[in-house]
């Protein structure tokens, strides 16, 4: 597993990464989800997919502890969120970020690491090796003395992943962790985050291209406001939930249509 091997791991008894109770919010007198409910297991690579607007990011705001629910409650590793601060990465979407922050590739990634030695002491060496390590995880060892605002969309989204597995966290929340990257950075970001699963670590990535959430999720969460389903791929992932999911939005219908197609021929093949 190279240099996530030795990444802390979160005693065997907790099952459930992040759940969610007669989860409500709102912003004013607008409801951004109601009653939302339902529990993401411990090592799933979970996809949250749902039409714009919908609640997906305000989801990851309340369990970051962002934005205080009206009702119930969401649970994070088990509890609430600020305890474990340390043990979830976030990812937020490129749009949201000041690219312009005066900082390098490698210092970027380095303020990802919750405890610095100082200057002074022989384990800033060691540190120092081992965010060169995270960078070449992503391929951008190369160009870790060069300014943020100064890397292409594809180089920042690896940035974030590599200060992602330099905090060593147990859940990964990734608002959009493909919009704006190549094909071939989009393959080895999902390769990546496979690995970090099979370490029993969790992955819950807001997802938009929904003809491969098959290929590449073990489970999804189909959000509208609320819950529509949420499970693993192979049991919820079917045309009458994605229809109920994108009932709002008839720009969706071309998709749906494509998807209800192609169930239906892999059905009579299969017959």
């Amino acid at each position: 597993m190279g240099h996530l091997e030795d990444h802390r791991i979160l005693p065997q008894e907790v099952k459930v990464a992040l759940s969610a109770q007669s989860l409500s919010v709102k912003y004013g007198k607008t409801v951004a989800l109601e009653d939302v409910g339902f529990d993401i297991p411990r090592g799933a690579y979970c996809a949250v997919v749902g039409p714009n607007g919908v609640g997906k990011s305000t989801l990851f705001k309340c369990a970051l502890g962002l934005i205080k629910p009206a009702h119930g409650s969401i649970a994070v590793l088990g509890g609430s969120y600020l305890p474990k601060v340390h043990r979830v990465a976030y990812i937020p979407q490129q749009s949201e970020v000041d690219w312009d922050f005066p900082a390098t590739v490698f210092d970027a990634v380095r303020m990802g690491i919750e405890n610095i030695p100082p200057v002074w002491s022989s384990a800033r060496k060691a540190l120092n090796e081992q965010v060169l390590n995270y960078l070449d995880r992503v391929g951008l060892k190369h160009l870790s003395q060069r300014p943020l605002k100064n890397l292409s969309g594809g180089q920042q989204q690896r940035v974030f992943f590599a200060r992602a597995l330099a905090q060593r966290a147990d859940l990964y929340l990734l608002d959009e962790p493909f919009s704006g990257v190549d094909a071939k950075t989009e393959e080895d970001l999902i390769c990546l985050l496979r690995e970090i699963c099979s370490l029993g670590k969790t992955v819950v990535a807001i997802h938009h291209n929904i003809q491969t959430v098959p290929n590449v999720f073990s489970h999804v969460l189909l959000l509208n406001g609320t819950v529509v389903a949420c499970g693993a791929v192979a049991d919820v992932w079917t045309a009458e939930n994605l229809r109920t999911t994108f009932s709002p939005r008839e720009k969706r219908r071309v998709v749906l249509d494509e998807f209800e197609r192609e169930e239906k021929e892999g059905l009579s093949h299969a017959l």
